[in-house]
């Protein structure tokens, strides 16, 4: 590891996401997005649903993440995430459709606060998922 770069790890509970040193993270927490370099003070935090940008020997990487937490100690970051999926392995159709699907029940007559909520929050993921493809797809050309 150079003097410049920090190890990250990603875990899902189904997986390891990514496990690598880089020189540089912005992230989403609930208090507002951050951008971690090496020597980063210790820090926990919780994650709020956003993208994660990553800087690993000049080469650019983007996740989807929806909540979680952040260990920042000792220049290693450790994030455990609901969910969270690389922009190469997001799925264009499956997240157009599910975006297609909560617009289609937020028009509808949704009955409770919560089911609005949830639709919503449906509604949010797939479009962070959109986005995360797309700026992928812009850097990946």
């Amino acid at each position: 590891m150079s003097s410049k770069s920090f190890h990250l790890t990603i875990i899902t509970p189904e997986r390891v996401v990514y496990d690598q040193d880089i020189q540089k993270i912005t992230l989403p927490t609930t208090e507002g997005e951050i951008t971690v370099l090496a020597d980063h003070a210790n820090l926990l935090s919780t994650l709020a649903l956003g993208q994660i940008s990553t800087v690993s020997d000049d080469a650019l990487s983007n996740f989807a993440v929806s909540g979680g937490f952040v260990e920042i100690n000792n220049n290693k970051v450790t994030i455990l995430a609901n969910t969270a999926e690389h922009g190469a392995e997001i799925d264009e159709k499956r997240a157009q459709q599910a975006k297609d699907r909560a617009e289609l029940l937020l028009k509808s007559a949704i009955h409770s606060d919560q089911d609005q909520a949830l639709v919503s929050a449906s509604l949010q993921r797939a479009l962070l998922r959109l986005k995360v493809l797309d700026r992928y797809r812009r850097h990946h050309k």
